[in-house]
Formats: C-alpha cells, sequence, structure tokens
C-alpha cells in the first residue's frame, strides 16, 4: 500500500499538482472509501485495498495530462459511483464547482458521508440518470463533463448535450474498448503513457 500511496504522490509531483493540503485530502478520502466501502460497495472488494491509490486516484487525476483549466468551470462527474474522478479532481483543482451524479442513491449518500466525514469539499450531489426530467433545471448548465465508468447510448449522448454549454467539454476515460465513442462524430483521442494504468486514454469531444 505505501509503495502505491508513494507512486501517486510521486506522479502528482510530477505534475506540479502536490501541495501537503492535496496528500492530507486524499489520506482521508482513502480512509473514508475503506471504511464506508464495508456497507456499501464503492469500489471492488475483491481489489487489495493499496491499489485505491493507483486504480482510482491516480487514474482520475490522469486527466490533469490533457486538461488544466479547471477553474471557475461546472464539471459533472456521470456515474460517479465512489467519487471518481470528480473527488480527486475536485481535491487537485478545488476552484472547479463539482457535482457528483450517481443513479444509486445509497452511493450518492455513502460519497456525501466520506466527503463531509474527511472535510473534503464537493458542491453538489445529484441522486438520478441523466436523461431524468429532473435533470431540466440544468440545460446549457456545465462547462465539462468528466465519465470514467458508464457506456455511452445514443439516449446518454443526446442528454449529456443537453446539459452542456455551447463549446463545454466531454472527458471519457477509456481503455482498448472505444466502440461507443463512434457516436461523437468528432473527437480528440489522447494516448496516455503510463505503465501503471495500462492501456488507457481519455478522449476529448468539443460541444458547439
Amino acid at each position: 500500500m505505501v509503495k502505491n500511496k508513494e507512486c501517486f504522490i510521486d506522479y502528482i509531483k510530477k505534475l506540479g499538482l502536490y501541495t501537503e493540503g492535496v496528500e492530507i485530502a486524499f489520506e482521508a478520502y482513502f480512509e473514508g472509501l475503506v471504511s464506508t466501502n464495508q456497507q456499501v460497495n464503492l469500489y471492488s472488494r475483491k481489489m487489495e485495498i493499496g491499489d485505491i491509490w493507483i486504480k482510482h486516484f491516480f487514474d482520475s487525476a490522469s486527466i490533469f495530462e490533457v486538461f488544466c483549466d479547471w477553474e471557475g468551470k461546472k464539471v459533472l462527474d456521470l456515474g460517479t459511483g465512489g467519487g471518481f474522478p470528480g473527488i480527486p479532481i475536485k481535491i487537485i483543482a478545488p476552484s472547479c464547482d463539482m457535482t457528483l451524479l450517481d443513479s444509486t442513491k445509497k452511493k450518492i449518500n455513502a460519497v456525501q458521508l466520506i466527503v463531509d466525514s474527511g472535510q473534503l469539499i464537493v458542491d453538489n450531489y445529484l441522486s438520478c440518470r441523466l436523461e431524468d426530467s429532473e435533470m431540466n433545471v440544468y440545460t446549457n448548465y456545465f462547462d465539462i463533463i468528466v465519465c470514467r465508468s458508464v457506456k455511452i447510448t445514443p439516449v446518454l449522448q443526446k442528454a449529456m448535450f443537453k446539459v452542456l454549454k455551447k463549446n463545454g467539454k466531454i472527458f471519457l476515460y477509456k481503455s482498448v474498448a472505444i466502440d461507443d465513442v463512434k457516436l461523437f462524430k468528432e473527437y480528440k483521442e489522447h494516448k496516455l503513457d503510463i505503465k501503471v494504468l495500462g492501456e488507457r486514454r481519455i478522449i476529448e469531444i468539443n460541444y458547439g
């Protein structure tokens, strides 16, 4: 576990993102995840807990290799699950306005408990599907959508464009399979050369 944490800390130092406060926040997040996962499944229980630092924290932070303009941006983490990648992004770039969305209410409640108990900050929580009518109030609201673990369907694609501002961006975390990305007419594929993550790429879609 120590080695994995050190690997993550070295990575954010390399990117110029490290502060002592950032490290303390990730430690609090880690402790909250491990404790809460005993009641609510936020990450695979078959996984070694030390791997959280690589498979979730490191992976979530890898977006900073391709995009760093988070200041003042309204960001939606679609299908956040255990708070990935939204909470790591918010820890590193606290000036963004972060909304976590998941259709499973108990996951959103669990993540909110982790955030509150760890004295972390998230700006908004939504427990619904992006295509639900209650999302109408967020029409043309978000500057950025990040999505790490949800397959894109035509219905979901339409809902994403509905809540995005013109000139907004979508970032999809992908590995080898990117068939669903082909729903978008134009996209940019960023292949990341990070051995500990395996084959990893971030797909950037510009809207409008």
